[in-house]
Formats: C-alpha cells, structure tokens, sequence
C-alpha cells in the first residue's frame, strides 16, 4: 500500500511540476533515473503466496524507515493485477512528459519506447519481455496524456 500511495504522489507532483518550465528537466532526469532502476535494475518478480508468508513471518530488527523504502524500492509482487498496476503507474508520467502536438503520436512514443524496454529486457537478461507490461505501460502513458489535455482544457476555459 505505502508504494502506491508514493508512486501517486510522484506522478501527481511530478505533473504539477513538470508544467513549470525550468523544473521541466529535473521532473525528466529524476523520472527516466526511476524508470531505469525499476525497468532493469529491480526486476519485478512474482511470488508466491507461500513465499510472501515465508517472507513476511520471518522477524525483522530493522528500523520502520529501512522497511518503508525496501517496500517502495522492491518490485516483488504476488499477484498479476499488482503487477499490471504497477507498470501502468509507472508509465503515466511518460505521457505527461513526451509532448507532442498530437495526443496519439504521444502514446505512439511512450508505447515504442515501452516495447524497447521490453526487448532490452529480454536481450540484456535484466528482466523478460512481457506483451503485458508493453500494454500495461502503454495505457499508464495514455492515462498521462488524458491527465494533461483535461489539464490544458481546463485551463484554457
């Protein structure tokens, strides 16, 4: 739960900060940095739900902020839906960042760039390639660029 509500208030934060043009860079640089960790350097991996029992029942001495940011950073997940979730929250901002001046050649992007991924994935042995994930972030990036033309409309009016 904690890394949904981190992930949703980088993309929220990250959409009103992007608008401003100087911060324009850094909202770019931070999220292809993210991108690139959670694409090849946390690969996401499905686990059981022994495995999470296991996992999970096991004591940790840790301190509370050590465990909060191994939740966030992790991509361990025990469910498909999960799964989906993620990689569609993970290419929202994508369509909120690639600007073109035609909202289907935006997605047309973000959904080319995703099918690299995948294949980099696949090629590099850092992750596998998923026709799933490519849909799954092709929609996040569809989302992205729903939230800026409603953003633009309403600003406009």
């Amino acid at each position: 739960m904690l890394r949904y509500i981190v992930f949703l208030t980088f993309i929220v934060v990250g959409f009103f900060l992007s608008r401003k043009r100087k911060l324009y860079p850094v909202v770019c640089i931070v999220y292809l940095i993210a991108l690139f960790y959670y694409t090849f350097l946390s690969r996401m991996e499905l686990t059981t739900t022994t495995e999470a029992v296991v996992a999970t029942s096991t004591p940790v001495v840790q301190h509370w902020w050590v465990n909060a940011a191994y939740e966030i950073f992790r991509m361990k997940t025990s469910s498909y839906r999960e799964a989906c979730i993620l990689n569609v929250m993970l290419f929202v901002p994508m369509g909120y960042l690639v600007r073109c001046k035609k909202p289907w050649m935006t997605i047309l992007i973000c959904s080319s760039l995703s099918l690299t991924i995948e294949l980099l994935q696949e090629l590099t042995g850092f992750g596998m390639f998923d026709l799933n994930d490519w849909g799954a972030n092709t929609v996040g990036a569809g989302i992205g660029v729903i939230l800026l033309w409603g953003c633009k409309r309403m600003t406009d009016i």
